[in-house]
């Protein structure tokens, strides 16, 4: 059985979510980021950003500092009661919709959740040092798992019945729900604890850097995830001409603990940085 629980996250506040939530750090070009920093400073970069002050000593103590700062101004509001948070992202070309909470290394270990592609050692000891030194997670890994029909319809039936914490268009529409009911979350954690694969969808140098932090740390297992059914997902080949795999290839595939080649696949959604915060402290 997989190991998924709530917990208190932090999230923009509402009325200034579009200009707090960001995509993915590693989209940003030097120029993006600085063009951010001067002309948006409620943007997450102003957390995590690593240009003037990423050779300096205290670049770690700096980035928990300018956290503090957004939670001390109410840019990022934190959760009274430990919570899942549903997602929903709606594209041109369709909506995605997941559940957010805290899912646990040990489960990668023990084989319930399994990665698709290769990892690279250097860059997985970058995000784990940072990890141990800034102990926050701001983007989720999104594991992908076959359609659960109970867990499906409370998902979409909650979205639809509930305000939602917050709601924004940029270039998408992001949707954001908590869940903190203790007959729901109960739900959820029989539900989700319940499913025997989990596939790393995006995220693996995240969930590796979590891997390594645990082996250093054996009390925190715990890191930020987004589960999704296999009818939430969208798998495109990464590269124009190569092949076009189904979650049940992959799963197939990675169930006799082997990997796909490198670059093989572009699954979507991609996700928001910002938007639900753990903080491992």
């Amino acid at each position: 059985m997989t190991h998924f629980q709530p917990f208190k996250g932090y999230y923009p506040t509402p009325e200034k979510a579009g200009d707090i939530a960001i995509d993915s750090y590693d989209n940003y070009s030097k120029e993006d980021i600085r063009e951010t920093l001067q002309n948006n400073n409620l943007s997450f970069l102003n957390i995590i950003q690593k240009l003037a002050d990423t050779h300096l000593a205290d670049f770690y103590i700096m980035v928990r500092q300018r956290l503090q700062r957004f939670i001390s101004a109410e840019i990022l509001l934190r959760s009274t009661k430990d919570s899942y948070y549903i997602y929903k992202k709606t594209t041109a070309a369709r909506t995605y919709i997941g559940i957010i909470g805290l899912s646990d290394v040990r489960d990668l270990t023990s084989g319930l959740i399994k990665l698709h592609e290769q990892t690279f050692t250097k860059r997985v000891h970058v995000l784990s040092q940072y990890l141990k030194e800034v102990q926050l997670n701001s983007e989720p890994v999104a594991l992908v798992y076959e359609k659960r029909a109970k867990l499906s319809f409370f998902i979409s039936n909650h979205a639809n019945t509930h305000l939602p914490l917050l709601s924004f268009n940029d270039e998408n529409k992001h949707e954001l729900w908590s869940i903190d009911n203790p007959t729901d979350t109960s739900f959820v954690n029989e539900e989700i604890n319940n499913i025997n694969y989990l596939l790393v969808a995006d995220g693996h140098h995240r969930i590796m850097s979590s891997l390594q932090h645990f082996q250093d740390n054996p009390q925190s297992p715990y890191f930020l995830s987004i589960l999704f059914d296999n009818e939430n997902i969208s798998i495109e080949p990464y590269q124009k001409d190569g092949k076009k795999f189904t979650f049940e290839e992959i799963k197939t595939i990675t169930s006799q603990d082997e990997l796909l080649p490198p670059k093989s696949t572009w699954i979507l959604p991609k996700l928001k940085t910002g938007l639900v915060v753990f903080d491992l402290k």
